[in-house]
């Protein structure tokens, strides 16, 4: 049986909000990669188990109790996404939430640092079998409301002082976005996407996609890059791959992808930028940043980044009671 407990009501998950905002402390929550285990994954939606150990959670959420996992978003690593594999949801029995797939103990077990596996819902958006080989990385679990919002000015001396570095001309290949007509100060950035966008055919002839979780980075870029191919002239709404300008970011800022694009695109949920580059360490070289994309190749022409930092400075602390 699932967890007898219901997701917080909008009273409680405010609540929940502030005191999870104090105990991280100025700090963006993410947790460890989540691990899923191997099995094909059809076109379409399919039912997978994802393995969640005790550093998946930020540690302030076993202060606070299984009804704090109702703020965490999901991100998808980019490589699944890169194969079409993303994770849309937690499989559930009420609102939604992870703490609907729990079973009776599952967050004891957590707390006394236990694994447990709980269901989640994975949609291959290819026309191919993607093959997940073995228990892999393929999302974490993440939560900005603590650190602070990278906006106006901040913004400004963050990307001045070297914290948030893109390539190439402001004005060509980035542009600040206009200002939020409710704050009155810039949210982020639009990056130019590069004219080339990608997809992945159907192939009779090789219809398996793998998905190895533990292969070095560069050795999978090269790769997925083998499977890709230019997108059809006459292609509409399909999913593709785009890539920006390099974007690279130091140690305690972050960036969350804007995932509205338009006319009913959308990026899929792959939207966490992590601090570094690891694509450039790895390459020999500095790479763009990949996107993954459902919609009109035609219609997307930039991708909005938005950024926070760690900050130890809380004003006016919540109550813990």
């Amino acid at each position: 049986m699932p967890h007898k407990d219901h997701a917080p009501s909008l009273d409680q998950k405010t609540r929940l909000h502030e005191k999870l905002k104090f105990l991280l402390a100025g700090q963006f929550a993410i947790g460890a990669d989540v691990e899923v285990l191997g099995q094909v994954l059809i076109p379409g939606k399919n039912r997978a188990t994802a393995i969640l150990k005790p550093d998946c959670l930020p540690q302030a959420a076993y202060k606070l109790g299984p009804e704090i996992l109702s703020l965490l978003d999901i991100s998808t690593r980019s490589r699944a996404a890169m194969t079409g594999a993303v994770v849309t949801e937690f499989l559930f029995r009420n609102n939604g939430h992870l703490i609907d797939t729990f079973e009776p103990g599952d967050w004891e077990k957590l707390r006394s640092g236990q694994s447990v596996s709980i269901p989640v819902s994975v949609r291959n958006n290819t026309q191919r079998l993607i093959v997940v080989e073995k228990p892999t990385r393929l999302f974490r679990l993440y939560s900005p409301i603590a650190a602070t919002p990278l906006v106006g000015d901040a913004l400004r001396q963050a990307i001045g002082a070297g914290d948030i570095r893109i390539d190439g001309q402001e004005g060509r290949d980035w542009r600040y976005l206009p200002d939020d007509p409710r704050t009155g100060t810039c949210p982020g950035i639009a990056v130019t996407l590069n004219p080339e966008r990608f997809w992945l055919p159907p192939d009779p002839l090789h219809p398996e996609v793998s998905l190895e979780g533990e292969m070095p980075l560069a050795d999978f870029r090269r790769y997925i890059d083998s499977l890709l191919a230019p997108i059809p002239p006459n292609a509409r709404d399909i999913y593709w791959i785009g890539e920006t300008a390099p974007v690279e970011l130091s140690p305690g800022h972050y960036s969350i992808l804007g995932n509205k694009l338009p006319n009913g695109s959308r990026h899929m949920k792959s939207l966490l930028l992590d601090p570094g580059r690891p694509w450039s360490r790895d390459m020999g070289k500095r790479s763009g940043i990949r996107v993954e994309i459902r919609g009109d190749p035609k219609d997307v022409k930039n991708v909005l980044f938005f950024f926070w930092s760690n900050s130890d400075n809380l004003a006016n602390p919540p109550p813990l009671q």
